[in-house]
């Protein structure tokens, strides 16, 4: 969908145009990693129109489970995770290609069970395990992918959350 404009009249017949930009509506859903007795590098792609499944060639950088995702409207995100010990490591594939690349700024310490959600500019990393529980929540920024770290985490300590935003 292309930007469109609405032209407002209030009561004096004045005209003023708005534009707006339509909701992001993704096309489809994946699945990282994850474990069979094993560790799973495996990205499967669902496509919503058709229930489709694909499985992309280039999976997680390393096989592991347990890890956040939380995505742009340009790419997704799988962050952190178990792969025989936690790892900080942050995996970005970009939705037009399916390309992955790995962030040269990870999370801000290895842990795996935490939550993920996103904003419309950052995507968020919340708890998790890296041996105890955590509070910490690290902020993407998706313009850049500069990590932060909030300075006000979870009100307690946890992990295997869920994230979700609304």
């Amino acid at each position: 969908m292309a930007n469109s404009s609405i032209l407002n009249f209030n009561k004096y017949n004045v005209v003023s145009a708005v534009s707006f930009v339509p909701p992001f509506l993704p096309v489809a859903g994946y699945a990282a990693g994850g474990y069979t007795g094993s560790y799973v590098a495996t990205v499967d792609k669902f496509l919503f129109t058709t229930d489709a499944r694909s499985t992309l060639a280039t999976g997680l950088s390393a096989a592991r489970r347990g890890a956040a995702g939380f995505a742009s409207r340009e790419n997704g995100y799988a962050a952190g995770g178990l792969a025989g010990s936690y790892v900080a490591t942050v995996d970005k594939f970009l939705f037009t290609t399916d390309a992955r690349s790995t962030l040269a700024t990870g999370l801000s310490s290895a842990r795996g069970q935490a939550a993920g959600f996103a904003s419309s500019e950052n995507g968020y990393v919340a708890g998790g395990l890296e041996g105890s529980y955590v509070a910490t929540v690290d902020k993407f920024l998706f313009t850049t992918d500069a990590r932060s770290t909030l300075a006000t985490g979870l009100s307690s300590a946890r992990g295997q959350a869920a994230g979700f935003a609304g």
